[in-house]
C-alpha cells in the first residue's frame, strides 16, 4: 500500500464514521507518522534512527546547554531513511536530527524557578524551549561527538520505524476546526459534552476521531505509551500541545527501559509546522504528558 492508497482508505474510514462533512475535514488533517520500536530480526533498523548513544554532529557544532549544564542526547532521527513514506518535505535534504533533552545523573539540580505544577513544561525546567534542543547534521559530515560530563549517556538502541498515516485524536485542539454541529447527535448531546467535545467524540464514535492506516494492514493505534516520530501526538492525560494544529510533533518519547517520566508518561517535542517543513528546529519545545 502506498501513500495514495493509504489516504483513500483513511478517508473512507472517517466518512463512514463521521459523515462526509466532518469525515472529509478530519481526513484532510491526516499526516504521515512512524511508530518507533527497538530493532529486531523481523524489524530491521531504519537508517541511523536510534535512541541513546553518542550524538552525530557536524564538526564544530556546539553542544546544547541549559543554565550551564549540558542537555542529554535522547534520540537520532534519520529523515533520509524516512523520506520514502513521509509525504512531507522536512528541510533541505536528508538530515540526522539529534534530539536533546534536560537530564542529569542525579536529582540535585533544580532551576531557581522550579515548580512541579507550572504549566505543561518539564517540571524540572520552567521554560519548555530551554529543556530541549534539536540539532540537524548532514549525514556525510556527521561524526560521533564527545559527550560532556554531567550529560546522561543512554545505551544506543537502534530503532525500526513503521510508517502510518495518522489523524489527531479527540484530545487534540486541532479538532477545533471541525464543525461538530454538522453531526446530528451533537445537537442532542449533554451540555457537558457540548462544552467538552472530546468527550462527545470519544463516547459516540468508534475509537474517537483518531485514525491511522498502516501499509501492512495493521490498524492498531500506537497509543500514548508508544514512541512516535512526526504524525500526531497520542495523549495519556488529555493534554494538548499543537496550538490548534499550528504546531506539529517531531517526536513522542514514552517511558521505557531507558528513561521514565510522570506515572509512565511521555515527553513530546513540538515545533511550529512551517519550521518543521523548512528544517528550522530553533523553536522546538518539550512538554510532559503524564498524571
Amino acid at each position: 500500500m502506498d501513500m495514495t492508497e493509504a489516504a483513500a482508505v483513511l478517508r473512507q474510514q472517517c466518512v463512514d464514521d463521521f459523515g462526509e462533512a466532518i469525515g472529509g475535514s478530519l481526513a484532510a488533517m491526516a499526516t504521515p507518522g512512524f511508530e518507533l520500536t527497538d530493532a529486531a530480526p523481523d524489524r530491521p533498523r531504519t537508517g541511523s534512527c536510534r535512541f541513546g548513544g553518542s550524538a552525530l554532529l557536524e564538526p564544530g557544532t556546539v553542544w546544547p546547554e541549559y543554565e550551564g549544564l549540558p542537555l542529554s542526547l535522547f534520540a537520532v532521527l534519520d529523515t533520509g531513511a524516512l523520506a520514502h513514506w513521509s509525504g512531507e518535505h522536512h528541510g533541505p535534504g536528508p538530515r540526522l536530527l539529534n534530539i536533546f533533552y534536560f537530564e542529569t545523573p542525579d536529582d540535585s539540580f533544580r532551576p531557581a524557578q522550579w515548580s512541579p505544577w507550572e504549566g505543561w513544561a518539564d517540571p524540572r525546567v520552567g521554560d519548555a524551549k530551554a529543556s530541549c534542543a534539536v540539532i540537524a547534521a548532514r549525514p556525510e559530515r556527521a561524526e560521533e561527538a564527545h559527550t560532556p560530563e554531567m550529560a546522561t549517556v543512554f545505551p544506543s538502541t537502534p530503532q525500526h520505524a513503521a510508517p502510518m498515516l495518522m489523524t489527531p485524536d479527540e484530545w487534540d485542539d486541532a479538532l477545533g476546526y471541525l464543525d461538530l454541529h454538522a453531526i446530528p447527535e451533537f445537537a442532542a448531546a449533554s451540555a457537558f459534552e457540548r462544552d467538552h467535545p472530546e468527550s462527545f467524540l470519544s463516547r459516540h464514535f468508534r475509537c474517537g476521531p483518531g485514525r491511522l492506516v498502516r501499509p501492512d494492514g495493521d490498524g492498531e493505534d500506537p497509543g500514548p505509551s508508544s514512541a512516535i516520530a512526526f504524525g500526531w501526538p497520542r495523549s495519556l492525560s488529555g493534554g494538548t500541545y499543537t496550538d490548534g494544529g499550528r504546531d506539529r510533533p517531531l517526536l513522542q518519547l514514552p517511558t521505557n527501559d531507558l528513561w521514565s517520566w510522570s506515572e509512565g508518561g511521555s515527553v513530546h517535542i513540538i515545533l511550529p509546522g512551517e519550521d518543521l517543513a523548512a528544517g528550522d528546529y530553533t523553536e522546538a519545545a518539550a512538554y510532559v504528558d503524564g498524571w
